[in-house]
């Protein structure tokens, strides 16, 4: 499986969530990509599933050791200072959803998966969608038995 491709497919499944909303298309972060790639691993190879590392560091804190600045206005005076989706699944594998089983065999079905999970939860819907965003980094991460994690960052 090709995991730049599975970046790329994301993205692209993103933007189209969110144009068909008539809100603009992101752009994609190489250096968002970097980031968001190193927390998919780190997430594998130490075992958990969460925004937050085992000591407890954010994406703020990401960021701020990458030294990523984020500063994404809203409209009204404020800005925010970035947002996180995380997703895990599996590829080659089957996996049961509340819509039954599905099984990601292509790269284009993976990221199709994981842009409905995140479409599927509220928290990472509302991240897809929020307006401030304009760039986001997609990471992918592929562990053993084709376990799958995924890691999104905007600004």
């Amino acid at each position: 499986m090709n995991r730049s491709e599975v970046e790329r497919l994301v993205h692209r499944f993103v933007n189209r969530e969110r144009t068909e909303r008539a809100l603009d298309p992101l752009v994609f972060d190489t250096e968002l990509r970097k980031i968001v790639r190193s927390h998919s691993e780190d997430m594998a190879t130490r075992g958990y599933f969460s925004h937050a590392s085992p000591e407890g560091e954010n994406f703020a804190d990401r960021y701020e050791r990458s030294g990523y600045t984020c500063r994404a206005p809203t409209g009204d005076g404020s800005y925010l200072t970035g947002g996180e989706n995380i997703a895990q699944t599996w590829y080659d594998t089957a996996v049961t959803t509340d819509g039954g089983t599905v099984r990601h065999t292509t790269e284009r079905e993976l990221a199709r998966g994981i842009v409905n999970q995140w479409m599927n939860s509220q928290g990472h819907r509302e991240n897809v969608l929020t307006p401030a965003w304009r760039n986001d980094g997609i990471g992918i991460y592929v562990a053993e038995k084709g376990k799958v994690y995924a890691t999104q960052n905007f600004c």
